[in-house]
């Protein structure tokens, strides 16, 4: 067993061996492949300020890679949040437009109530192009009033989700505006860091590209991960439903 133990180990240690002898050739005889597994590995852990001011040129590239891609996402988020916008408007125009109805047939049903219990009709009495008595008058305005608290609910919902996406359509814009900015100065430092990577304006370059990148990141982790609020009209109305709404139908055809 002991025997079998030290032959695993020898195979492992030779293996290390073989492998750093084979890293140290490839960086001495072969640099520009040495090049390429610094990148991968980088693109793999993560670029730290030492390894972008070692090789400005292949961060500066990772980053125009990576920036084109989120700059090609945040297009698609900004498409997808201004069509949930425009729906939310249209579902908030047509809840008015009801409510607005729900409120001329609530105002006629307290002219009808008041009247016949004022004695100046009689029930069954006629409302909405048909004839109820009094309890069947009293349920049909129950749910036309539960309608009409439930249009005005949806309608402040929507008005708080449309303010929501807004804010988050100012925000893609801005994101992109940063992204486009930080790509048109990586294209022209690239070619200044091939002739000088040392220089000062590299240098400020890598820091501010560094920084939007990470600042465009964290904010689409915060979004895919749900911190930041948006709300379709279709998301508003699977949650609320059309449960019934509480009502005193005759306090309110009371009052």
């Amino acid at each position: 067993m002991r025997k079998h133990n030290g032959s695993a180990i020898g195979s492992v240690l030779g293996l290390i061996a073989l492998i750093v002898v084979g890293l140290f050739v490839v960086r001495e005889f072969a640099p520009g492949l040495w090049t390429k597994v610094e990148n991968v590995y980088r693109d793999t852990v993560g670029w730290t300020e030492e390894a972008r001011r070692a090789d400005p040129v292949g961060y500066l590239e990772h980053a125009r890679g990576e920036m084109q891609q989120n700059l090609d996402r945040i297009g698609s988020i900004i498409r997808d949040l201004e069509a949930k916008a425009l729906r939310l408007r249209q579902e908030k125009t047509r809840l008015r437009s009801d409510h607005g109805q729900y409120q001329e047939l609530l105002n006629r049903a307290k002219t009808v109530y008041q009247e016949a219990e004022a004695g100046a009709r009689e029930y069954p009495v006629d409302f909405a192009g048909a004839r109820y008595s009094r309890e069947d008058f009293m349920r049909q305005t129950a749910i036309i009033l539960s309608e009409s608290k439930l249009a005005e609910r949806r309608i402040q919902d929507m008005k708080s989700a449309d303010e929501g996406i807004s804010r988050a359509i100012r925000d893609m814009y801005e994101k992109r505006a940063k992204l486009r900015g930080g790509l048109a100065d990586i294209g022209t430092t690239i070619v200044i860091a091939e002739a000088n990577a040392a220089s000062q304006e590299v240098q400020d370059t890598l820091d501010t590209v560094a920084t939007v990148a990470s600042d465009i990141d964290s904010y689409l982790r915060a979004y895919d991960s749900g911190d930041i609020s948006v709300r379709s009209a279709d998301e508003i109305i699977e949650r609320e439903g059309r449960g019934a709404i509480d009502a005193d139908v005759e306090d309110f055809l009371s009052s």
